[in-house]
């Protein structure tokens, strides 16, 4: 029975459409194993650690559009995997944790390996089905149809001994029917929606719903404020009205009465007036627009789920200042070209000749930015060097803002016919460092992993101003580079040469004096 349900259980991923499967080989789950193990049409990987495999998941589901599967024998197995399911939560991004599972009888004994998997995930997928098939209950079906694929589902097994019970037979899903997820439940306003003097703040997008959306913000007129994430970057058609000295121009077009309300498109936005508006602007009319349920804002606001709701937004301007925004737009980009020259071996100058250069490239690009200062860097980046019609797909994890998993993340998201690079700081990198164990399975892509060390957490160092909080440590990745078999490199300059190994490890060390000074002389602008 054990392996008649592995089957039917693969023969359920192959009809919503699924192709990869991260197999955490163990004992409990061996009858999905050895039934992986005999049939053709899915793409297998194999992780030694769940936690790195549900984050690999995550970046590939969002890079193809798709479930990916993710099987875990029993036991804490299961809870490596809550991390990534908080983060595909808030990005909604359609992962299926497969739990094998003692017999429902262990539960509450204190047996080996005989934790509650059922509700272990709370909130953090949206069903959980429990499946347990034995003589005494053969008839438990498995019936995914009320899953919507807009939050991870769990598929709890209870495999009883003997775990290989028949003859593992060969399947093969090659031609197999994918059943497309069905399109969320959207509201959709009846009325036009006029917003006075808005200004509009665009958090993460797809590339196809950048595509979508940026026409659409064309002909709305506002000034935009778009982070890295947006992928907005890439039209030109948007640069007259795209903001250009990042994040601070935002809270000076309010604080002057420039702009009346905020237009928020995309996921959640990472930019600290975004906290703001809970407090220092708590009364600004705000109205988000996104194809997913979160607002983003404990305080009232208006909230629409689905993008097509954009085209039912109008402005309006009973004072066009269009003209000051972007005129004091100018002047800020001025001043901080000039910080950046200033300061060239700072961790914020040293950043922007990095992300200039890969968005120079001709060929095409992949950027992963991990959190937490790197992510702040390039939203800044962005901004200076303004759109540019290259062929260059940005991502990261914004829905919880964790730092934990992002490598691997970014190893899930990679593409073959891409230049693939990654951009973390030292703490994050230091969370996954087991993450390079999947490269050995991968086609030989071009994987550039830099690290940004400035020997701590220093995101904390102007917030608090105490040394508690930086963590601070004397590590360099060179060894960990040579563990995985990979080339190092060191740089205090941003060379970017053409020969590049195909894998590297890239360590930079900005200088941190001209870092406080940057950061002091950014302050007062």
């Amino acid at each position: 029975m054990n392996i008649t349900l592995a089957g039917t259980i693969l023969q359920a991923l192959a009809d919503k459409g699924v192709e990869n499967i991260l197999i955490c080989a163990g004992a409990r789950n061996s009858p999905l194993v050895m039934q992986l193990n005999q049939c053709k049409g899915f793409q297998l990987w194999n992780f030694y650690d769940e936690r790195s495999a549900g984050f690999f998941a995550l970046g590939r589901s969002q890079r193809d559009q798709r479930p990916v599967a993710v099987i875990t024998t029993s036991g804490t197995a299961v809870a490596e995997l809550l991390a990534s399911a908080v983060e595909a939560t808030y990005t909604q991004t359609p992962l299926i944790f497969i739990t094998a599972d003692r017999p429902r009888s262990y539960r509450g004994t204190g047996a080996p390996q005989s934790i509650d998997q059922v509700g272990l995930f709370f909130k953090y997928v949206e069903t959980c089905v429990d499946i347990a098939v034995s003589k005494e209950a053969p008839k438990e079906s498995l019936d995914l149809s009320m899953w919507s694929g807009q939050a991870p589902l769990q598929i709890n097994i209870c495999f009883e001994e003997p775990l290989i019970d028949e003859r593992v037979p060969d399947l093969d899903f090659t031609n197999k029917i994918k059943k497309e997820l069905p399109p969320p439940v959207r509201f959709n306003p009846r009325q036009l929606k006029t917003l006075n003097q808005p200004l509009v703040i665009v958090g993460p997008l797809s590339i196809a719903e950048a595509q979508y959306v940026a026409p659409i913000l064309e002909k709305l007129g506002a000034p935009i404020y778009a982070e890295a994430l947006s992928n907005l970057h890439v039209f030109t058609s948007l640069g007259p009205l795209l903001i250009q000295s990042g994040e601070k121009l935002v809270s000076t077009s309010f604080r002057k009465a420039w702009s009346q309300s905020i237009l928020r498109v995309g996921g959640v936005p990472t930019l600290r007036f975004w906290r703001d508006l809970e407090e220092s602007f708590s009364s600004l009319p705000v109205l988000s627009i996104a194809n997913s349920e979160w607002k983003g804002l404990s305080r009232p606001s208006l909230h629409f789920v689905g993008l097509e709701n954009l085209l039912l937004v109008k402005a309006e301007w009973q004072v066009d200042s269009r003209k000051e925004i972007f005129r004091e737009d100018q002047e800020k980009k001025l001043a901080i070209q000039n910080l950046i020259e200033k300061y060239s071996q700072s961790e914020q100058a040293l950043t922007y000749e990095l992300t200039k250069s890969i968005c120079e490239k001709k060929s095409e690009q992949f950027l992963y930015v991990g959190n937490s200062l790197p992510i702040r860097h390039l939203d800044l980046n962005q901004s200076l060097l303004g759109p540019r019609p290259n062929l260059l797909r940005k991502a990261g994890n914004r829905g919880a803002n964790g730092i934990d998993g992002q490598i691997s993340s970014f190893f899930g998201g990679s593409d073959q016919r891409a230049e693939n690079w990654c951009i973390v700081g030292d703490l994050t990198a230091l969370y996954d460092l087991g993450s390079p164990w999947v490269c050995q399975q991968m086609d030989a892509e071009k994987l550039r992993l830099v690290i940004i060390n400035n020997q701590g957490g220093m995101i904390f160092k102007s917030m608090f101003q105490k040394e508690i909080f930086l963590n601070r440590h004397s590590v360099d990745f060179s060894k960990w580079a040579g563990m995985w078999h990979w080339p190092y490199q060191k740089w205090t300059q941003i060379p970017l040469p053409d020969d590049l190994p195909d894998q590297v490890v890239i360590e930079i060390h900005p200088n941190s004096e001209q870092s406080d000074h940057f950061s002091l002389e950014y302050s007062r602008l």
